[in-house]
């Protein structure tokens, strides 16, 4: 933690500038009116910065070079703490910086990091709440969480923060969901421990996906587990190693169940009877009738069709990692945001996120070629903003195939959702009315010809 030493003959400007330090970047000041007391402190701690008015007036009425006696006390004791003088100092000294008088404060305090070599990480850090938010579903593959785990409640005098969860609680998915039929939505971690809950959170996730690939056991729960918790986090934290390596662990999961599977009817049944998310289900759906109309377009076999297949799962899990509300996940065309309630924010995310993914997977390492520009385009947009009003075939065929079998998949949902009777030939038909195009409609007619055994 940083020190700084604040010198004035004005005790009110000494705190406002301490205050204003200490809010915003959490530095700690003393500060000091009586220039002898500074100077003793000056030889006795270890300050990494001094502020000091260039002069003052004594009790006598005399004009005082405050700084310039302030700074002789560094010399003197050989220190190298850094000086920063209010005013104008005709000093040569190598840690000497200068500031003219009317600065406003935050001038000064962008003048503080500079000179104190703040990083943006740490002031990134230092901007964080003292409690972070983490959606409740992160939690559902932890056990003996590393940190306690608190909620929120707000109340008039301000927020407060209960411990709900001690750190090493024995935990499991159906505690966590408890909490959720309290309508509660998120847990809060301390700062502090945060990025180690993360880190804690991933290790365990991918765990229980390998775990449950051994055992032979059903693992459609636990693969949406790992889904979701992987796009939260890329969210959350951005493209690190763990994030990677859980998001390629669930794609590899996605890729082992469709690809093993005998027959299409029971992975559908599966899917759709398994207690997932919404953003899962379709993820997976598209991937799976991907892989059913693959192999007839003429894309390449053997290990080429292999790669095709492997580049659309990788496609379906990043195209809309940074939609995490299914009501923005639903809108699939201009018309449906125009007419939808959405924030300007909401907008926003919605015009922007094909193009945000698909620079995020370019961080990501050893990723099937080509994938960015799939997700860029996944909307029918060649630079990946906004929804258009007209379905074009200046993009990819894989993109123009990925926002056929995306449609198709999610009226699909939305069928089973209101509870109305399933026809694929029906919605096909529908689809027909949409799509003129004759590249659009080849993966129409391939759709038909997938076999529901």
């Amino acid at each position: 933690m940083r020190k700084l030493l604040i010198f004035s003959e004005d005790e009110k400007v000494n705190k406002l500038i301490r205050d204003y330090l200490k809010v915003e970047y959490t530095f700690d000041s003393d500060i000091f009116t009586d220039l002898e007391a500074a100077k003793e402190n000056i030889s006795a701690e270890c300050y990494d910065l001094i502020i000091s008015f260039e002069r003052i007036t004594d009790a006598e009425g005399r004009s005082i070079e405050a700084a310039k006696a302030l700074l002789n006390t560094v010399i003197d004791n050989d220190l190298e703490t850094n000086f920063v003088v209010l005013g104008d100092l005709d000093v040569v000294f190598g840690n000497l910086h200068k500031i003219a008088p009317g600065f406003k404060l935050d001038f000064l305090a962008r003048e503080v990091i500079n000179i104190l070599g703040v990083t943006r990480e740490e002031i990134a850090y230092i901007k964080k709440p003292d409690y972070i938010s983490v959606p409740i579903e992160n939690f559902y593959q932890l056990n003996e969480p590393c940190c306690d785990i608190f909620i929120r409640i707000s109340k008039k005098s301000g927020d407060q923060f209960v411990k709900r969860i001690n750190q090493g609680d024995d935990i499991d998915k159906e505690s966590i969901k408890k909490y959720q039929s309290m309508n509660l939505e998120e847990f809060f971690i301390p700062k502090d421990s945060y990025d180690e809950l993360m880190a804690q959170i991933l290790t365990q996730s991918v765990k229980k996906l390998v775990d449950a690939h051994k055992k032979g056991e059903s693992i459609m729960e636990v693969s949406s587990d790992t889904f979701e918790i992987s796009q939260n986090v890329l969210d959350e934290i951005g493209i690190s190693a763990q994030t990677v390596m859980v998001a390629k662990m669930s794609i590899k999961s996605m890729m082992k169940t469709i690809s093993s599977s005998t027959t299409m009817s029971s992975l559908l049944k599966d899917i759709i009877q398994n207690e997932t998310s919404y953003s899962f289900k379709r993820s997976y759906l598209v991937s799976l009738f991907f892989y059913q109309v693959l192999p007839n377009l003429g894309w390449g076999r053997g290990d080429q069709l292999q790669q095709n297949l492997e580049k659309v799962t990788f496609i379906s899990f990043f195209h809309d990692a940074f939609l995490r509300d299914e009501k923005l996940l639903k809108i699939m065309t201009k018309k449906q945001m125009d007419e939808s309630d959405l924030t300007d924010e909401e907008i926003v995310l919605i015009n922007e996120h094909a193009n945000k993914a698909s620079t995020v997977v370019q961080g990501v390492p050893q990723c099937p070629a080509g994938i960015d520009v799939i997700i860029r385009q996944h909307h029918g947009s060649t630079n990946g903003m906004g929804l258009p009003n007209n379905y074009t075939t200046s993009i990819s065929p894989m993109a123009i195939a990925f926002i056929v079998l995306e449609d198709f998949v999610t009226r699909i949902l939305e069928k089973l959702e209101n509870r109305e009777k399933l026809n694929l030939k029906e919605i096909l038909k529908g689809m027909e009315e949409d799509y003129r195009l004759p590249s659009y409609i080849k993966i129409i007619e391939h759709l038909r010809n997938v076999s529901m055994s």
